[in-house]
């Protein structure tokens, strides 16, 4: 995920990247549909608008 960490420090006012233990937060991976890592979960104004496994 070197990319994206990369895309984040260039981008920093438009992306915000927010990494999760999905062992120490199973509630939120349940409500997102995440069930491996890596995991990336794209949201615009709040909403979801892709999710891709990595």
């Amino acid at each position: 995920m070197k990319q994206i960490e990369e895309i984040e420090r260039e981008k920093n006012d438009l992306v915000k990247l927010i990494k999760i233990d999905l062992y120490k937060n199973s509630g939120l991976a349940s409500r997102l549909g995440v069930n491996e890592a890596p995991y990336l979960v794209i949201t615009k104004n709040g909403e979801i608008v892709k999710k891709v496994a990595c």
